[in-house]
């Protein structure tokens, strides 16, 4: 008798987790929600495979006699199929998530060395813009999550620093607001060139590669076009 209360407790204790994950499932969002409904439905195979495994006692204790066969075939079933679905519910959201951050640190990695020709020029005509920090202990420091997200965040804000230090010139030779990236390219060395020869700027500067949203994602976007358009017309 205890046995059973124990099974009949376990089975209470399964469908009511299965419920409460299963409502959480509904108001959450992806990953997770995923990985809920996933849980939830492992939890309710495993209740009624413990249900199942209270009947068989009853009929082994009532009836005295052979459990049937598909009863057995059936609680095995359950449990082969519940048992991989929670391992697999409760690690879905966390393999997602991981996925999404390399997916981000691949792109910032990819951003960062894109940015490379523009931020060359413009480092060696402004160095000052430089964002200095303690050098990393190890090259691999510089290839962790946070040591790539920085340098990229380092990289596109230097660049714009020094567009913005360009700008001035750049609007002295008449350079337009909506001017394309390969348009860009000449007058932005040409800007750069007047700044070295000490050559006069205007008093207004004039807004280039700017995004269409207010994101660095998207600033990042522009500067990249920049830049691949000054390593192919370099």
């Amino acid at each position: 008798m205890l046995q059973q209360l124990t099974k009949t407790v376990l089975v209470y204790a399964l469908a009511t987790t299965a419920w409460w994950s299963s409502r959480y499932a509904r108001v959450s969002q992806k990953p997770a929600t995923i990985g809920l409904w996933l849980t939830a439905s492992s939890l309710i195979c495993m209740a009624a495979a413990n249900a199942l495994r209270v009947v068989m006692d009853v009929i082994g204790w009532r009836v005295r006699g052979d459990v049937p066969a598909g009863l057995n075939q059936g609680v095995a079933a359950l449990f082969a199929l519940a048992v991989p679905t929670f391992v697999v519910g409760l690690s879905y959201p966390g393999v997602m998530l991981r996925l999404a951050g390399f997916r981000i640190w691949r792109h910032h990695r990819r951003t960062y060395r894109r940015l490379g020709p523009l931020w060359q020029l413009l480092h060696e005509a402004f160095p000052q813009d430089a964002l200095h920090r303690k050098p990393s202990a190890t090259w691999r420091a510089d290839l962790t999550v946070r040591g790539v997200h920085r340098r990229y965040y380092r990289r596109v804000i230097e660049c714009r620093d020094g567009l913005v230090r360009a700008s001035p010139y750049m609007a002295h030779k008449d350079v337009q607001a909506g001017a394309t990236p390969e348009a860009l390219v000449g007058h932005l060395r040409s800007a750069l060139r007047s700044r070295a020869a000490d050559e006069p700027a205007s008093a207004h500067a004039v807004a280039v590669a700017l995004p269409g949203e207010d994101s660095i994602d998207a600033d990042a976007g522009q500067l990249v076009a920049l830049s691949d358009a000054l390593a192919t017309h370099g």
